[in-house]
């Protein structure tokens, strides 16, 4: 009886070294697959997995940090170190976790510098923990890649990580109590000799709104700009739509694409949506939600030389081009310097927008880069004869 616990103890270790060996090598298959198109030396920033059943924050931040190793081992990817990821996301007030919508996951990339950015979700099933991941490019938000995987649980581990935890929290309650009322006292004295100062809300909404039936691909299409109607900066201004059925029952929504840009008091930015409407489709409304933070900080002090609006000779399609010089006027390097346009027709009503890059990448004080932004005659509500353009480029950190 007295070899009865070693022979278990053995056969438990032979477990958890079964169950780490297999999720080790389901994380490297979960990289390589990841890192199969071929490109070389792709700068990816690996985030959280967004959490769902079961799983627990320990095991996604696990896995991240397995996958950071194995894109760079095994996939030949460069990864963003998480020590400076995590600092920049906490200087722009943003999470490590929750992403899995790749519009913002492309934003997130474009702040950190980054070719694409991996995301994806954790969920926990019982024994089982199922990986979902897609890799997003930075500048485009295309997902570019995908893969799944399931990971064994290692539950001995686990549960005993669970003991340790609720030991040290029952070691530390009173102090912890303790701070907290001196935290209170503090907040109360303060309140005692002054007033909370309060920012101005930030004001906006919806102009020019354009409705076509049944574009290419059958298609429908919302068009219009977003109005800053307040006295402060409108800094991230996000639209969308819900679709309602003739008994005004909702019966489903879209997003859409938002100016991506801080919107400056007084100034309209264009936006625009595409949708496919479910079949009991009567009606839709337009919302505009100026709540959102999530933004990078854009750099505005940008001159243009030589610009030229024309008709593309080159095009079967009927399409226009916008061409010029784009310089950097602000004290840093700047990168990804694009160019944002507002078409109107012969009698000043607004008929759409379009969006393009510079040809260089990254600008350095006073340098220039040429560019030219392509009007697709198929998004337009009419024939354009005028534009405004804004421009603006991604401000890097020193």
């Amino acid at each position: 009886m007295a070899m009865m616990p070693r022979v278990l103890f053995a056969l438990l270790s032979l477990v958890l070294v079964s169950c780490a060996s297999t999720r080790e090598q389901e994380i490297r298959r979960l990289a390589r697959a990841l890192g199969s198109g071929g490109e070389k030396q792709r700068t990816v920033a690996v985030l959280t997995p967004e959490i769902r059943g079961s799983a627990d924050a320990g095991e996604a931040k696990a896995v991240a940090e397995m996958l950071t190793h194995e894109l760079v081992s095994n996939a030949g990817f460069r990864v963003a170190e998480r020590e400076q990821l995590k600092d920049v996301l906490k200087e722009h007030a943003l999470a490590q976790t929750g992403v899995a919508d790749p519009a913002i996951a492309a934003k997130l990339g474009r702040l950190l510098l980054v070719d694409a950015v991996l995301i994806g979700t954790i969920t926990g099933h019982g024994a089982k923990t199922e990986i979902f991941l897609r890799l997003v490019d930075s500048e485009t938000a295309l997902i570019l890649r995908t893969a799944r995987g399931e990971l064994p649980k290692v539950v001995a581990t686990e549960s005993i990580a669970d003991k340790t935890h609720t030991a040290g929290n029952a070691a530390t309650d009173k102090p912890q109590q303790k701070k907290e009322r001196r935290l209170q006292a503090t907040i109360t004295g303060n309140a005692a000799t002054g007033t909370l100062e309060t920012t101005p809300e930030a004001k906006g909404k919806l102009t020019d709104l354009g409705y076509r039936k049944g574009g290419p691909g059958g298609y429908h299409q919302v068009i219009g700009r977003v109005e800053n109607s307040g006295s402060t900066l409108l800094p991230d201004p996000r639209v969308s739509l819900q679709f309602f059925d003739r008994d005004k029952n909702l019966v489903g929504g879209s997003p859409c694409v938002s100016p991506d840009q801080p919107v400056l008091s007084g100034q309209k930015l264009p936006f625009a949506c595409l949708f496919k409407p479910p079949a009991d489709f009567a009606y839709y409304e337009a919302t505009l939600d100026t709540s959102s933070r999530l933004f990078a900080n854009r750099a505005l002090n940008l001159e243009v030389k030589n610009p030229r609006f024309r008709k593309d000779t080159g095009s079967i399609t009927g399409d226009y081009q916008l061409s010029g010089i784009l310089t950097n006027r602000e004290e840093s390097t700047v990168t990804y310097p694009r160019v944002l346009l507002s078409l109107f027709d012969a009698q000043g009503k607004f008929i759409g927008s379009a969006l393009g890059f510079a040809v260089k990448k990254e600008l350095s004080p006073g340098a220039a880069s040429p560019f030219i932004v392509t009007v697709h005659a198929y998004a337009l509500q009419g024939k354009p004869a005028s534009y405004e353009a804004f421009y603006s480029a991604l401000l890097t950190r020193n």
